[in-house]
């Protein structure tokens, strides 16, 4: 538990303090009346509180709880749903083909409550991963489209940290019901689905169920958690002392 602790606290350190419900809270407690400030907050996009870094499966599932702990000191009594995702090591993808071309990236992800933030657009929600067949993955849209693939397409990736050789089936494509809703905040690839870096270019997620981690069918890479406090219930009178409080679990 100590290296997940280090590791929370670093983690902390970088999402708490900069995140925008401490730049919220502060400022609607100086110059806003509480009864407009708790309406504003309960309709902002912007209040939820991330969390995420490179771990494996063990720190991962240690982290849970560190991370659960220092976020309830931090509300206090404000109640928050904690949601998290574990991420696959990076997948290489069949390169495009051409000289000057960036190499091309996945990466899976098995989300917690994906079912109700998104929807299917075509085919099915994927299934567990069964022995000597590929992993079923639900794809966003408009990663499907960039990449050329439909529900029932067959995807070979090579994992860019073991070597590898992984195959994935998608089994449907979704969308997300609001994408710049406080839940896609831990999204590690971003609400385009695309993230561009120099040299590569990342896709995903490739969405699978939780199995295909906890069945050693794909490696823990990194780890998020999203925290979605019910700013509705902050109590009259307490923003300023809830952003101090979220700023000392930064510290």
């Amino acid at each position: 538990m100590a290296s997940s602790w280090l590791l929370l606290s670093s983690l902390m350190v970088a999402v708490l303090m900069t995140s925008a419900l401490t730049a919220a809270l502060a400022d609607f407690g100086t110059q806003v009346l509480p009864q407009a400030a708790r309406r504003q907050l309960a309709s902002s996009g912007q209040t939820s509180v991330v969390v995420s870094g490179a771990v494996d499966t063990q720190i991962a599932a240690a982290d849970r709880p560190a991370v659960r702990s220092a976020l309830r000191a931090a509300f206090g009594p404000v109640p928050f749903r904690l949601d998290s995702a574990r991420w696959s090591d990076p997948l290489g993808l069949p390169a495009a083909g051409g000289p000057g071309r960036s190499v091309r990236l996945a990466v899976a992800a098995a989300p917690d409550q994906i079912r109700m933030h998104a929807a299917l657009v075509s085919g099915s929600w994927p299934g567990q991963p069964q022995p000597g067949q590929p992993i079923p993955a639900a794809l966003p849209e408009t990663v499907a489209r960039q990449l050329g693939l439909a529900a029932g397409d067959i995807v070979a990736v090579r994992d860019r940290n073991t070597s590898a050789g992984l195959r994935f089936r998608v089994s449907g494509l979704l969308r997300l019901r609001d994408p710049a809703g406080r839940y896609s905040g831990f999204d590690l690839i971003g609400r385009s689905g695309v993230s561009v870096q120099p040299g590569f270019t990342t896709y995903g997620p490739l969405v699978v169920s939780p199995a295909a981690f906890s069945r050693g069918a794909l490696a823990v890479g990194q780890a998020s958690w999203v925290a979605l406090p019910e700013t509705a219930r902050i109590p009259p009178g307490d923003l300023a002392a809830l952003a101090a409080r979220i700023s000392r679990s930064g510290s």
